[in-house]
């Protein structure tokens, strides 16, 4: 879709253009790596919102890479499918098949729905903490219309939960975030912590009864 997009879209005049181009970004974003050989800043808005979305989606199973592993996709969906079966099947007792074989625990349907809910909830709270924190005169320092301020912010938090590295606009491929004002940077490197470390690792450090039983 990137390279199509970036060749219709005029960002490039060749295919072979747009395909090392997209391809090398695409591949640079879903590892983590943070490499770029183009400013995809400057790409179509299609282009640009394939990559946002591809920060989400992480390597392999037992890969190093941060976001979220594309086995967690795989097991989602599948859930996803068992619930809309029940809905209009509701006797149907079926487990959750992984390569043809049933799993070995079915409690996975929902450690995998929770994993996805509190990845959406960080992911909300540290937008609009990153809105609320940031000033409007950053992007107006930079250059940049304000208007550009809530895309911006879910593009870092983006990158930063999911280690990706650059985002878009104030923080994309030619930027950096050393704009950004104190409590912004809080945020942004909590946020970097929950998605290098997992979600539940960091979290589970708040909860009393964690301390309590050791």
């Amino acid at each position: 879709i990137v390279i199509v997009a970036l060749w219709a879209g005029d960002d490039y005049t060749s295919v072979e253009a747009s395909a090392r181009y997209g391809l090398f970004q695409t591949v640079s974003i879903m590892t983590n790596t943070g490499f770029g050989t183009a400013d995809f800043n400057q790409w179509n808005s299609l282009s640009r919102a394939m990559l946002l979305l591809l920060m989400f989606v992480g390597g392999c199973a037992g890969s190093t890479s941060c976001s979220v592993k594309v086995i967690r996709y795989v097991l989602f969906f599948k859930i996803l499918r068992l619930e809309l079966e029940q809905v209009f099947h509701p006797t149907v007792v079926r487990p959750v098949l992984l390569g043809g074989k049933p799993l070995e625990n079915q409690d996975v349907r929902k450690d995998v729905v929770l994993y996805f809910g509190m990845i959406a909830l960080i992911f909300v709270v540290g937008w609009v903490a990153l809105v609320a924190v940031e000033p409007d005169a950053t992007w107006i320092d930079a250059g940049i219309p304000p208007a550009n301020k809530l895309m911006d912010c879910a593009s870092a938090v983006a990158a930063t939960l999911n280690g990706v590295g650059p985002g878009l606009g104030i923080v994309g491929e030619s930027e950096n975030y050393s704009h950004f004002h104190a409590a912004s940077k809080f945020v942004l490197t909590w946020l970097m912590l929950l998605g290098r470390l997992e979600v539940f690792t960091i979290l589970v450090l708040f909860v009393p009864q964690f301390w309590r039983s050791q």
